[in-house]
C-alpha cells in the first residue's frame, strides 16, 4: 500500500514552474466500520523557491488516488529586519555668539592668552553663555591709547559661538549592522471535507515551526548585493530617513554621546569647524551652520516608505522593514505522523455549468467558473486537464466556484478528468483568453504615507509579446478572412485612387493662393 504524494509549485507571475510525484517512505491505511480510510503520511521534501509571490500546493493522496487533503503554503517577499547601530544622537539647534574686547592686564586678558585658550575653557566674560554647548576663542586685537587701553600691548577679544536648542525631539542617527532575513508564510491545511486550518508564520533562517503534526523549517535565504541598506539613518521615534553623508556630517556638528544628554543638551558638544568667525571692529562674526527645524531632514523623497531598486523600505513602529524580491530561499517540510482520513462513497462527481476568461500567458491568469456537485455527500474533487491542474468542493446542492489558474495559450479545447469517489468523470473545458500586448512590470510608490502597488509599461513589450499564431488562427475563421481582403482592398484603393487626387486638389489650392494671377485693366484712359 503507497501513499502519493503530489507536490505543485505556482508562481502568480508566471505559470507552474515545477510538477513532482513522491512516493512516502512509509505509510498506513486502515478502514474502520464507518467506511473511513485513515492514512498516516510521513516524509520530508525540500523546496527551493523564489520568495516573491510563490505559492505551493501540496496534494496527499491515498492508496486509490483520492484526494485525503491538501496544503497550501504561500510565501510572501521576503522581509530583512534592521539590527541598528547607534552613531550619535542630535538635535535640532541655532547658532549664537558673544564677544568681549579686554584690554592687556584687564580681566582674562594677559600675555600669550590668545594663543593658549583652549576649545572648551570657560571665559569669565563670557559666563552669560557658558552653560551652552559651544567653543571658546581669542583674537588679538590693537590696544594703546586710541583703543582705550592703557598698555599699548595687544589686547584680547574674547568669543563664543555656542548651540541652542530649537525643538523637543532627540534625534537618533544609525545604520544598520545586519538584516536578519524572515520569511513570511501562510500555511492553509484542507482536509477532504473541506474543513480549512489557516496559519501564518514569520520564520528566520534554521528556525523551525511545528503544527499539526508537520514541521516548516527554512534552511537558507540567499540575499543579493543591496547597497541601498547600507544606508545611514535618522529616526526621531515617530519618523523615519534616509541620509546622505553631507546631511549626516552637518548633523554631527552638534552631537551627544547617549540619548541623556541629548536630553539634557547641555552636556552635548558642537565641532570646531560649525562656524568660520572673523573679527570687525572689536566685534566677531560668524557664518555657522544650523539645523534648525527637522523639516530640513525629513525630506518627502528621504522619508519612510520609499521604494528603491524593487526594494520597499517602511516604518514599522520604529523597526525599519525592507521588503524585498530579489531573493531565493530553500524550505524544508517535515511531515510526522499526520493523519488524513479519505471515505470510502459510492458517490460520484459531475461538474456543470463551465466558463473559462482572462488571459493566457499573463500575469491576471485565467479564471474557471464552474459548479461541482455529487449524487450524496460532500467531497473534495480533483480536477485534470491537458493545460492545469485544480481542486474543487462538491455537494449534493452544488457549489459554483471561481478558481484563478495559469493557461499558457489562447485557443482552449481539451477534455478534463474528475477524480472524487467511485469513479472519475469528464468535461470538457472550452474558451478563448485574450493576448496580453503590453508586458506590465509592478513597482512599488508611495503616496502620502502608504505604499502604493503601480504598474508601469514598456514600449516596445508588445511587439515582443504579440502572439502572430493567434492572428493566423484568427484569419482561419471564413467570415474574418472576407473582412481582412474586403478591409485590404478598400485601403489599397484609397491609397492608389483617392490620395493622388486629394493631393492634386490640395497643391493647386496652395499655389493659387501663393501666386495669384494679374488682371491688366483695359479701359484705362492715357492723356
Amino acid at each position: 500500500m503507497k501513499i502519493i504524494v503530489t507536490i505543485i509549485v505556482f508562481s502568480l507571475i508566471k505559470s507552474v514552474e515545477s510538477l513532482t510525484t513522491i512516493t512516502a517512505k512509509e505509510e498506513k491505511c486502515t478502514v474502520n466500520r464507518q467506511g473511513e480510510r485513515n492514512c498516516l503520511f510521513e516524509d520530508i521534501l525540500e523546496l527551493n523557491l523564489n520568495p516573491h509571490e510563490q505559492f505551493v500546493k501540496i496534494l496527499l493522496n491515498d492508496h486509490t488516488g483520492k484526494l485525503a487533503g491538501t496544503i497550501d503554503l504561500e510565501v510572501h517577499y521576503t522581509e530583512m529586519i534592521c539590527t541598528k547601530v547607534i552613531k550619535f544622537y542630535t538635535r535640532t539647534w541655532k547658532i549664537g555668539s558673544m564677544s568681549v574686547k579686554r584690554c592687556y592686564s584687564e580681566g582674562s586678558c594677559s600675555e600669550n592668552k590668545c594663543s593658549q585658550i583652549k576649545t572648551n575653557e570657560k571665559i569669565e566674560e563670557l559666563k552669560d553663555v557658558n552653560k551652552f554647548p559651544g567653543i571658546s576663542q581669542c583674537v588679538e586685537s590693537d590696544g594703546g591709547w586710541f583703543q582705550g587701553c592703557f598698555y599699548t600691548l595687544p589686547a584680547c577679544t574674547f568669543y563664543r559661538f555656542y548651540a541652542m536648542p530649537t525643538e523637543k525631539e532627540i534625534l537618533e542617527i544609525f545604520t544598520c549592522e545586519k538584516w536578519e532575513p524572515v520569511l513570511r508564510i501562510n500555511e492553509t491545511i484542507m482536509d477532504s471535507s473541506g474543513n480549512m486550518t489557516k496559519c501564518t508564520y514569520n520564520l528566520n533562517p534554521g528556525m523551525k515551526m511545528t503544527d499539526r503534526n508537520m514541521e516548516i523549517t527554512v534552511k537558507d535565504i540567499t540575499m543579493g548585493v543591496i547597497p541601498m541598506l547600507s544606508s545611514t539613518f535618522v529616526s526621531n521615534k515617530h519618523k523615519i530617513a534616509k541620509i546622505d553623508t553631507e546631511m549626516e556630517n552637518i548633523l554631527r556638528k552638534f552631537k551627544c554621546k547617549s540619548m541623556t544628554e541629548a536630553k539634557t543638551f547641555l552636556n552635548c558638544s558642537i565641532d570646531p569647524t560649525t562656524c568660520h568667525c572673523r573679527p570687525a571692529d572689536n566685534k566677531i562674526n560668524c557664518d555657522c551652520k544650523e539645523i534648525k527645524s527637522q523639516n530640513e531632514i525629513f525630506l518627502s523623497e528621504n522619508s519612510l516608505p520609499f521604494s528603491h531598486n524593487g526594494i520597499l523600505i517602511r516604518n514599522e513602529l520604529g523597526n525599519i522593514i525592507a521588503s524585498t524580491e530579489l531573493s531565493s530561499a530553500t524550505l524544508q517540510l517535515k511531515l510526522s505522523g499526520m493523519r488524513l482520513k479519505t471515505e470510502i462513497e459510492l458517490n460520484k462527481c459531475l461538474v456543470t455549468n463551465i466558463s473559462i476568461t482572462g488571459c493566457y500567458d499573463c500575469n491576471e491568469g485565467a479564471n474557471i467558473e464552474l459548479t461541482c456537485s455529487t449524487d450524496f455527500g460532500k467531497s473534495l474533487a480533483n480536477i485534470i486537464c491537458p493545460s492545469t491542474k485544480i481542486l474543487a468542493l462538491c455537494d449534493t446542492k452544488g457549489i459554483g466556484q471561481k478558481i484563478s489558474t495559469t493557461i499558457a495559450h489562447a485557443e482552449v479545447e481539451e477534455k478534463c478528468e474528475v477524480f472524487c469517489g467511485l469513479q472519475p468523470t469528464t468535461f470538457i473545458l472550452k474558451g478563448r483568453l485574450a493576448a496580453v500586448e503590453i508586458n506590465y512590470i509592478n513597482t512599488w510608490r508611495v503616496v502620502g504615507n502608504e505604499e502604493v502597488k503601480t504598474e508601469s509599461s514598456s514600449s516596445l513589450s508588445w511587439l515582443l509579446h504579440f502572439d502572430f499564431f493567434n492572428l493566423l488562427y484568427y484569419l482561419v475563421n471564413p467570415t474574418h478572412l472576407i473582412i481582412f481582403l474586403f478591409t485590404l482592398l478598400v485601403l489599397l484603393f484609397m491609397f492608389y485612387c483617392l490620395l493622388p487626387l486629394l493631393l492634386r486638389l490640395i497643391l493647386t489650392s496652395l499655389v493659387q493662393s501663393i501666386c495669384p494671377r494679374s488682371v491688366e485693366d483695359r479701359h484705362v484712359k492715357i492723356i
